[in-house]
């Protein structure tokens, strides 16, 4: 049986102009701004980055829509985990 692995989606995230979502789980070093995971103001908005305890928070707060791929389509039956046309 295969061990479960936690992975830790916390850090500042960014909605870019062309609708991605970036994301800096340690450090934002941009155009004279430095953000640091540790440091107190590291949830204080700057320049766009914000700091989210998870992935999923950042999604709902920033309202980021996930784009749907080819590979997570599936154009058969019995598809559980994927998008369905």
């Amino acid at each position: 049986m295969g061990e479960i692995i936690a992975v830790k989606t916390a850090g500042h995230y960014k909605l870019s102009t062309a609708g991605e979502l970036l994301h800096a789980p340690n450090r934002v070093t941009a155009k004279g701004v430095v953000l640091d995971a540790k440091a107190p103001a590291a949830k204080t908005a700057v320049d766009g980055w914000q700091w989210f305890d998870s992935r999923e928070a950042a999604v709902k707060a920033l309202g980021y829509v996930e784009p749907v791929t080819d590979d997570m389509i599936c154009l058969r039956t019995g598809c559980p985990d994927r998008i369905t046309r």
